[in-house]
């Protein structure tokens, strides 16, 4: 008997009893928040997010105070892509209650996926002033570090997870990434190969230690790592935001640039092993899932012949040469009439 499983089956059919309870509330008493607050959070979980969000408006429109539905909005919010109206909603959050931590994680999590990682930092700051001994804020912190460049405050905080926690798989594997940048090669793989013991489903584990094995020149070892980390990867949407600790199975989306980096790193193995149609593959993956690696396919994939590669190539040339031609007849017919050229020369 799969005793998990059954617990997952158990936990499934209570949540659909407490969704037709709930929905029965609203039925007898369209102004019972709590119901709403129930229904809302049930929806969020199985993915229906428009009605989650309409559920915790509904509750904030019945008790305007209710701070946990503030957060539980923002989160609906945020995995909508809404990031301006998450904060608006941490904001309302942390006005109300000042001295609650996760507010400020939410906030600083969100603030990252905008790019402002001093923002983050700030807000996990003040998340560890209000409960110091979290490993997890750490952890989060860390990576804020490492994108800041302070590599030193970022291996501190990952010795703290880990000794906080005993030992946390995404600690290793953080800090396995800071010493790879710090040069500490073989501390690197160390670490990363500890994280991959502690959670062998953790696609970022492999991901960064195929990348260590590749830049140490182990081909073999680093394909074979990064086929596990895309094996395990989730079937997601794309985006562009910096990658968070802990979050890459609950909010894959923001994490599609870390596969990105995998599948371009196994392109660049196969290509160095001789598989330059699988190098092909992946290389167009990357692409697909974050353009900046379209302007790696001559300098990091140089030993690249293949006709395939040669017509990316010369489609980027062809769009460029129609690009100029166009914006060259919008200036020349400006000039026939006498106005002034609405676009600018490339």
């Amino acid at each position: 008997m799969n005793t998990s499983r059954t617990i997952i089956c158990f936990a499934a059919v209570c949540a659909l009893m407490l969704n037709a309870e709930a929905a029965q509330a609203i039925r007898l008493d369209p102004l019972n928040s709590d119901a709403y607050m129930c229904r809302g959070s049930i929806k969020k979980a199985y993915g229906d997010l428009e009605g989650a969000m309409c559920d915790f408006t509904q509750v904030l429109k019945l008790n305007p105070l209710w701070l946990a539905a503030y957060r539980a909005r923002a989160d609906v919010e945020s995995e909508l892509g809404d990031y301006k109206a998450a904060i608006c909603d941490l904001n309302q959050a942390i006005a109300g209650d000042p001295d609650f931590h996760w507010s400020y994680v939410q906030r600083g999590l969100i603030r990252a996926k905008m790019h402002d990682v001093a923002g983050a930092y700030l807000d996990l700051e003040c998340a560890l002033k209000l409960v110091p001994g979290h490993p997890w804020v750490y952890c989060s912190r860390a990576v804020m570090r490492e994108q800041l460049d302070d590599l030193p405050g970022a291996m501190s905080d990952y010795n703290l997870a880990n000794s906080l926690y005993g030992k946390m798989a995404q600690a290793y594997c953080g800090r396995g990434r800071v010493r790879l940048k710090l040069h500490d090669k073989n501390g690197a793989l160390s670490d990363f190969q500890m994280s991959i013991l502690l959670d062998p489903q953790d696609p970022f584990s492999y991901a960064d230690s195929g990348i260590a094995k590749f830049t140490v020149g182990d081909q073999v070892g680093a394909l074979k790592d990064l086929d596990r980390c895309i094996q395990l990867r989730p079937n997601h949407g794309y985006g562009n935001a910096p990658p968070l600790a802990f979050d890459y199975q609950a909010k894959p989306k923001i994490f599609q640039p870390k596969y990105a980096e995998a599948y371009y790193f196994r392109a660049r193995c196969r290509s160095n092993l001789g598989d330059n149609a699988g190098a092909i593959a992946d290389y167009r993956e990357a692409i697909r899932l974050d353009s900046k690696y379209r302007n790696r396919k001559v300098n990091g994939l140089v030993t690249w012949t293949n006709v395939d590669v040669v017509n990316v190539a010369l489609s980027d040339f062809v769009h460029f040469i129609s690009a100029v031609q166009s914006r060259l007849l919008t200036l020349f017919a400006s000039v026939i009439v006498g106005s002034k050229p609405q676009m600018p020369l490339v």
